[in-house]
C-alpha cells in the first residue's frame, strides 16, 4: 500500500506502561454453567518498540486475559500487523496470534475518509478471521483534561476454523499523532472447542487512557 500524504503523522508512541480506566468483564458458558470475571477499574498496558515503525501494545486487565496488538505507525499510514490474545478460563485455554496478510489498514487507503472501508484476512493455526475496517471519522477524546484529536475506527471480525467460531467488534480511537489507543471498546462472542472441552467465551470491555505520559 502506498502511503497517503494527506494523513499527517504517524510517529511511534513512547515505550512504557500506560494506565487505562477499565470497565467490563469476560465470561464463559461451559457444561451448562456460566462463569463471569469482572475486570478491575484500572488496567496497566505495556507499549514496547519492535523496530522501525513497529510497536506492540498489551492490555492485561487480569492475569488470565491478555489482548495485544502489533502496529505500524509510519508517515501516511497506520497498520495492524497482528492481533494476539491469550485467555484461560474453566479449563479451556487459547493462545492465538492472528497475522494479517495483507496488513490491516486501520487508517489509510479507503479507510481515511468517513464511511471508507478496508478489508483483510488474519490467520492463526488454521483459524481464519475476516476483518472489516470502517473509518468513522476524526473525533476528540479527552485525556487528563486535554482534548486530543483521534481517528475513530470500527473493526468487525468474523473467525472460523480449528476450534473457533464467532464474531467480535471493536471501536477504537487512535491518537492522530502516533496511533496510541486513547479509547477502546470491544465485544466478542466465540464458541471454543478444544481437546474435548467446548464452551462459549464472551468479553465486553472498555479502556480509556488516563495519561499520555507513560510510566517507565
Amino acid at each position: 500500500m502506498a502511503a497517503n500524504n494527506k494523513i499527517k503523522g504517524f510517529t511511534v508512541p513512547a515505550a512504557g506502561v500506560y494506565s487505562y480506566r477499565t470497565e467490563g468483564h469476560d465470561s464463559i458458558e461451559y457444561d451448562g454453567d456460566s462463569y463471569d470475571r469482572p475486570f478491575p477499574a484500572e488496567t496497566y498496558a505495556r507499549v514496547h518498540h519492535a523496530g522501525g515503525c513497529v510497536w506492540e501494545l498489551y492490555f492485561t486487565p487480569i492475569q488470565e486475559h491478555t489482548d495485544a496488538h502489533r502496529q505500524c505507525s509510519a508517515p501516511g499510514e497506520y497498520l495492524c500487523l497482528a492481533h494476539m490474545q491469550k485467555v484461560s478460563f474453566a479449563g479451556i485455554s487459547g493462545d492465538e496470534t492472528h497475522h494479517c496478510h495483507p496488513a490491516m489498514i486501520q487508517v489509510g487507503g479507503k479507510a481515511s475518509a468517513a464511511g471508507g472501508v478496508e478489508e483483510t484476512v488474519c490467520e492463526a493455526h488454521g483459524n481464519r478471521a475476516r476483518i472489516v475496517i470502517k473509518y468513522i471519522g476524526e473525533e476528540s477524546v479527552t485525556v487528563d483534561g486535554v482534548a486530543r484529536p483521534t481517528h475513530h475506527v470500527r473493526i468487525d471480525s468474523y473467525v472460523k476454523g480449528a476450534g473457533l467460531d464467532g464474531t467480535a467488534v471493536a471501536d477504537a480511537w487512535f491518537d492522530v499523532a502516533d496511533g496510541l489507543y486513547l479509547k477502546l471498546v470491544r465485544e466478542a462472542d466465540v464458541t471454543v472447542d478444544r481437546d474435548g472441552n467446548k464452551g462459549t467465551y464472551r468479553i465486553k470491555a472498555s479502556y480509556e487512557l488516563e495519561s499520555r505520559t507513560p510510566r517507565t
